[in-house]
């Protein structure tokens, strides 16, 4: 199991308590992610978009209902500005996030290509917002 870690701390001030009850003690942060189970639920999710998508097509040609209240837009692959969209700018967010952490935590610890990662974490910034707004025709 991969271990993602985030420490959040405070300078060491003669002012402040040194309680367990105070918000001003040093504090660690743990945010664990699973790879397995982020895969298995991302890959649900994308397989009930294909699904959803199946069945709408699938009511529009062999039925002939073509607007079924909005769904064929709502669950369509191929259109911008929908359900599937507002997902793959989530996933785009959520890596640039991941990728900016990666970056800054390299940069923490002095290690080199800093700056690689938080370009790539621009990148996916970019693509996201590319995503969820269609900056590009």
């Amino acid at each position: 199991m991969k271990r993602l870690t985030l420490i959040r701390g405070f300078q060491n001030n003669p002012g402040l308590k040194k309680n367990a009850a105070s918000p001003y003690v040093s504090s660690h942060l743990t945010l664990v992610i699973s790879p397995k189970k982020l895969t298995i639920i991302l890959t649900l999710v994308a397989l009930s978009f294909v699904l959803a998508h199946v069945a709408v097509q699938y009511i529009r040609f062999f039925h002939g209902h073509p607007a079924q209240l909005g769904f064929l837009h709502q669950m369509n692959l191929n259109d911008e500005n929908n359900l599937p969209t507002w997902y793959s700018s989530s996933i785009l967010l959520f890596s640039s996030i991941l990728l900016a952490m990666i970056g800054l935590a390299n940069k923490h610890e002095g290690n080199p290509y800093t700056l690689e990662w938080l370009g790539l974490a621009a990148i996916f910034l970019y693509l996201s917002l590319d995503e969820a707004s269609s900056l590009r025709q």
